[in-house]
Formats: C-alpha cells, structure tokens, sequence
C-alpha cells in the first residue's frame, strides 16, 4: 500500500510540473527580432540605470518587476541584463587568461631572434579569445527589448 501511494503522489507531483506555467524573461533584438529567454531561477547580472548592481538568481514578481538578490527591480529601470551561468564565468576566466597571456608572450617576443615567428603564431588566437572575455553575452537595454512572458 506505501508503495502504491508514493507512486501515485510522485505521478501527481510530475504532472502538475509540467503542467505549471513557467515565466521567462524575454529579451528582444530591436534591429533584427531575435529572440531569448531567461527563465526562472537562473544566476544572471543586472545593471540598472541607477548603476545599482544585482547578482543572484532571477525571480518574476509581475508582468513589470523582476526580483535579484531579494531586490525588486522594475524592467524599465534595467540598463542590462546578462547571463551569469557558472559554466560561463568559468569559460570567460581561461579565456581571459589564455588570451592575455598569448598576447604578452607574443608581443614581448618579437625584439627576440625567432620572435616574428612566435608572433605570428600567438597573436591571432589571442585576439579572438580576448574579444569573448570582455563582451561575452550584455544586453543593453538600448539594443534590447525586456518582456516577461508566460510560456
């Protein structure tokens, strides 16, 4: 009979979490329509006009406000916002060390005998690697249109 009941009460548990409706923030190129989403309880960072800085997960409070490190914030008041995902901080950190560091080694390499040779082959994959580190994923509120929306 236990056995039963918990079955049936994890049956239950399973079909009302997929049936739930789920809120997700979406976020809206305006130049050319693209379109993402930022669901619940996802680590993200955002920046308001008041150059207030949150960092948490993202909870929704209504069709206008978002909460952030128990802070509510309404979207008009957003400068940006940008995913903060663990897996990405981690990737931005090597390659913001794995960048800096094949461009100093090229650049203090080439007053060097085999330093125009070094040169050509670190500096091109420092560039790139630089260039995520410092723009990885920002949505300004300029460039941007913010909406919650049910999905």
């Amino acid at each position: 009979m236990r056995k039963i009941f918990l079955i049936y009460f994890f049956l239950i548990a399973f079909v009302a979490k997929i049936n739930a409706q789920e809120l997700s923030l979406e976020l809206t190129k305006v130049n050319s329509g693209r379109v993402l989403k930022i669901k619940e309880d996802k680590r993200v960072v955002v920046k308001t006009k008041d150059k207030e800085r949150f960092v948490g997960k993202i909870k929704f409070i209504d069709s206008l406000h978002i909460e952030v490190e128990n802070k509510v914030i309404h979207l008009d008041s957003v400068s940006f916002i940008k995913k903060r995902s663990v897996m990405g901080i981690v990737l931005r950190s090597i390659s913001m060390y794995v960048g800096s560091n094949l461009l100093a080694t090229g650049i203090i390499s080439i007053p060097t005998g085999f330093g125009a040779i070094v040169a050509v082959v670190v500096l091109p994959p420092s560039i790139p690697l630089l260039i995520y580190a410092i723009n990885s994923n920002k949505r300004r509120s300029e460039k941007w249109n913010y909406k919650i929306v049910i999905d």
